[in-house]
């Protein structure tokens, strides 16, 4: 037993460890820690700095595509000979062109419009009626042959009312497009009144539905045409009952602004 006791102790003695090699052994413990910690804390770091590249190549990239987005939408609007369809723009200094007739498609009775926006139109009415609204189509797509019959009568009627000439086509002119030269003869346009006051005058604007029309046209793409204190910019006067399709996307901007769509396009 003596012996096997000696032999242990023997076999301690020479696993033990210098003082040197403790310090050696705690050197390489703490150098393997040191790593370790290093290896997570760069990982870490690495990451968060990776993150914070991809957030600034976002803003930037964010930022090229509105500036391109923005050039786009300027060469879209500021030439007339690439403006998409709905932003053809129709007045006494833009005729429309000469024989053009639209794809048309019946909405209701006898009414029709460009074929294009027909189903927005619907969509309108439609949920108008949901909201209790009472809305009644009055005027939609017209020839330019039935434009030359409605401003020769208005003409008539003003000349016969006593007015010369000249005044009679200028306040004809306000009210009644010079065929041609007629929103619509494009059949983008339409009249729409409250199907309790049919009048075609400023107090069309109180009816619940001219309130409606206002507040959500631009949801379904259509425009207010002739606001309120911007004859001097349209040429034609306030018509609370002419609506205009100009696809949704502009048709926010423009009654988000409160502008004309002359305005708009920058004419």
């Amino acid at each position: 037993m003596k012996e096997k006791l000696q032999k242990i102790e023997e076999i301690l003695k020479n696993i033990r460890v210098s003082k040197k090699e403790w310090i050696t052994i705690g050197t390489i413990i703490v150098l393997f820690i040191g790593a370790i910690v290093g290896f997570f804390t760069g990982k870490y770091f690495s990451e968060e700095r990776a993150k914070k590249e991809r957030e600034e190549l976002t803003i930037k990239y964010t930022k090229n595509e509105k500036k391109l987005e923005e050039k786009l939408w300027e060469m879209k609007i500021k030439s007339p000979k690439k403006r998409p369809w709905y932003l053809t723009l129709v007045n006494d200094t833009n005729p429309m062109q000469e024989g053009y007739v639209p794809q048309l498609e019946t909405i209701v009775g006898d009414y029709q419009v460009d074929s294009r926006i027909a189903e927005p139109l619907r969509q309108m009415l439609a949920d108008a009626k949901k909201d209790g609204m009472n809305l009644a189509i009055c005027s939609a797509y017209r020839s330019v042959e039935k434009q030359k019959e409605l401003y020769n009568l208005y003409m008539g009627n003003e000349v016969r009312s006593g007015k010369s000439y000249w005044n009679a086509l200028e306040d004809t002119v306000k009210s009644t497009a010079y065929p041609g030269k007629s929103e619509h003869n494009l059949g983008l346009a339409v009249d729409i009144v409250s199907a309790k006051y049919t009048d075609l005058d400023e107090k069309q604007k109180d009816t619940p539905e001219a309130k409606w029309l206002s507040k959500n046209c631009y949801k379904y793409g259509f425009i207010l045409r002739y606001p309120i204190d911007k004859t001097s910019v349209t040429g034609i006067i306030y018509e609370p009952w002419h609506y205009r399709y100009v696809g949704k996307e502009d048709a926010k901007k423009i009654m988000e602004r409160g502008i004309t769509l002359e305005e708009y396009l920058g004419e």
